[in-house]
């Protein structure tokens, strides 16, 4: 982390503004080492921005380009079983895909599943494509929830289970070993999570990278999108 912070402050980091975005880094766990671990900015930083946004960040005079793993937790569940990892986890049916997205991240943070059902029937992305009272809600919430787990019956297991956490700890790992072998290159990288910002010029040195991590994590089958 000192290293990483190091790096930060000794580069110009600047918003489309013109404003400073270099911000000290920390890891930060849940109720202990197994969980969370991911990288957060302290105060002001490229992290508080709307995506759209941080494409208008420059380091060091140059603009940035954002990659990130694609269905990081999933990918890794389908790993972990042996199972192939559908081309998009987020195709089901007649929903439309930032509902379903929702959904299977709901369903693999909530520890119950009427916590995810109520998770889901209240999220504004629900809300936004049903008109019906809370009951029509949670009757949608539990018919999404309902098709994820047979759509994803490999991990279906995962569900329900507060899975996310033990998995933020896998990705913050992987999240570290890249930004790592970044600046040991010499190349500022800005973590968002499991997204990474770099100068544009570095673009295909940052995909080499997160490709070889994750291989080395042992997610073969991992994608990467430009944000």
């Amino acid at each position: 982390m000192e290293t990483m912070n190091e790096t930060i402050f000794g580069s110009s980091i600047l918003g489309k503004a013109g404003n400073d975005l270099a911000s000290p880094v920390c890891r930060i766990f849940n109720g202990n080492f197994g969980n969370g671990g991911r990288i957060y900015g302290q105060g002001a930083s490229w992290q508080s921005l709307p995506s759209q946004d941080r494409l208008g960040i420059t380091i060091d005079g140059e603009p940035v380009v954002e990659l990130d793993f694609a269905t990081l937790h999933p990918a890794m569940l389908y790993a972990d079983v042996g199972a192939p990892l559908p081309v998009d986890c987020y195709d089901l049916g007649p929903w439309p895909r930032s509902l379903v997205k929702v959904g299977l991240l709901i369903a693999l943070n909530a520890k119950q599943r009427n916590e995810a059902r109520l998770a889901l029937a209240h999220d504004p992305e629900l809300n936004a494509h049903c008109s019906g009272g809370d009951q029509a809600k949670i009757a949608l919430a539990d018919l999404i929830l309902s098709a994820l787990e047979k759509r994803h019956q490999p991990i279906a297991q995962s569900f329900f289970s507060s899975a996310s956490l033990r998995l933020m700890r896998r990705d913050s790992d992987m999240a570290m070993r890249v930004i790592a072998a970044l600046n040991s290159a010499g190349i500022v990288a800005l973590a968002v999570h499991d997204s990474f910002l770099v100068p544009a010029s570095k673009r295909d040195i940052l995909e080499g990278v997160m490709l070889r991590v994750a291989h080395e994590a042992g997610l073969t089958e991992i994608r990467i999108r430009q944000v």
